[in-house]
């Protein structure tokens, strides 16, 4: 029986290591980073869209409560 510890098998992730080809490896982790940067480019786009939402829902709330106001004061005014 074998009492040293195993080693993990080797991520042939890199160029250069391994029997894989480096032009292919080099495409698929260059695939795998484009596809990273667009998952954040979304989120970065959703995020911006749910502040512009929450900004016009604030802003029309904003614009009915001054109508509102305006109203009264008219009517205080007799106008």
């Amino acid at each position: 029986m074998d009492v040293r510890t195993r080693v993990a098998e080797p991520q042939y992730r890199y160029p250069g290591f391994g029997p894989l080809d480096g032009e292919a490896l080099q495409r698929e982790i260059n695939a795998e980073k484009a596809a990273l940067a667009m998952r954040c480019l979304a989120a970065q786009v959703v995020t911006v869209l749910a502040c512009l939402g929450s900004a016009g829902l604030f802003i029309s709330v904003l614009w009915n409560q001054l109508s509102k106001y305006e109203q009264l004061l008219k009517h205080c005014a007799g106008v």
